[in-house]
């Protein structure tokens, strides 16, 4: 008596399936690009900020949307508001 067995194809895994599905557009390609104050030719300096997670979560959402950098967005803030 032999036993028959279905041969299954291998699933594909999601890296693959999006290669072959192509590129989605993205939000940022449809929205006109934040204006970002360039950084003065002087010395750059770093800073550090802590943020509680969901804060820095909805900021990474918004820069994202206006297709821009948190650290662009966050010069371009302070420049205006430091006028």
């Amino acid at each position: 008596m032999s036993k028959s067995v279905p041969i299954r194809l291998k699933p594909k895994d999601a890296a693959q399936a999006f290669v072959e599905a192509g590129e989605e557009p993205r939000a940022s390609d449809f929205r006109k690009p934040v204006k970002t104050a360039a950084p003065d030719k002087g010395e750059i300096v770093r800073i550090t900020l802590d943020l509680p997670k969901s804060l820095h979560r909805k900021l990474k959402i918004h820069v994202a949307g206006e297709g821009v950098t948190i650290a662009d967005y966050l010069r371009d803030m302070l420049s205006d508001r430091l006028q």
